[in-house]
């Protein structure tokens, strides 16, 4: 359906940047969920809200790239113009990126609600609260860092660390979607298994322990209305001795 290619596309964004070539995996990760976006939107409508908002991010991130180019490999290193003018184009990106997971999980509590993954619905909902709170921080970041504030260094840190935060959740989404939203006619296929060890290692333990899990709760429930249902039969017998 496309949360395959989102997946890998939303790592590269947002979670393999924390270096200096970030900026090319910004660009690289965008593009990437592009195509993911893409499919979703031939599921469900909603999704082209946040398709239209990826491709500005995408320009927003070539033009990053561009500045970033010029200054640390071009001639015009150390150029006080085009280095402001990356930092207010990863600014307008990660503005953006906002509005991108409102759209995004609109689209996807719609969906999911469509399909009956109640799960996904009500995770959606708790995210863009997080969301929200971390869109709070950034602008105390910035409206801190303008003032000359030294709380600016703590808004920052907590900026930083619920970003992060945000980001490993909504991998943990999007895999989610992934493993249980599907194209209709193919609920009951196999899932397919992953070309990298690793990766299908960590994917097969974690479905195990999900169903050693889903197996102890459905025991654990059944044991739980046999006991009420022996319970109330003892209150009727008791009752009719009364009798």
């Amino acid at each position: 359906m496309g949360f395959g290619i989102l997946f890998i596309g939303y790592a590269l964004a947002y979670l393999m940047t924390l270096n200096f070539l970030g900026f090319l995996f910004r660009l690289a990760g965008t593009a990437v969920m592009l195509c993911g976006v893409r499919k979703l939107c031939d599921f469900e409508t909603k999704f082209r809200a946040a398709y239209v908002l990826l491709i500005s991010l995408a320009v927003l991130s070539c033009g990053e790239t561009i500045t970033a180019v010029l200054t640390d490999y071009g001639a015009y290193a150390e150029n006080p113009l085009l280095e402001n003018a990356g930092n207010i184009l990863y600014l307008l990106y990660m503005a953006g990126t906002f509005v991108f997971h409102f759209f995004f999980y609109g689209a996807l509590r719609r969906l999911s609600h469509d399909v009956g993954v109640l799960k996904i619905y009500t995770r959606t909902v708790r995210y863009e609260i997080y969301t929200a709170v971390e869109a709070v921080l950034a602008v105390l970041t910035v409206v801190t860092q303008y003032f000359g504030f030294k709380i600016a260094n703590a808004f920052f840190a907590a900026t930083f660390i619920v970003f992060y935060i945000l980001v490993f959740l909504n991998l943990a989404l999007i895999y989610s979607c992934y493993k249980n939203i599907c194209e209709e006619g193919d609920e009951e296929a196999p899932r397919k298994k992953s070309r990298i060890p690793f990766i299908e290692c960590l994917i097969a333990n974690s479905e195990k322990k999900e169903e050693e899990i889903y197996n102890k709760t459905k025991e654990y429930a059944e044991n739980r209305i046999r006991r009420e249902n022996a319970e109330k039969e003892q209150k009727r017998k008791n009752k009719k001795k009364k009798k």
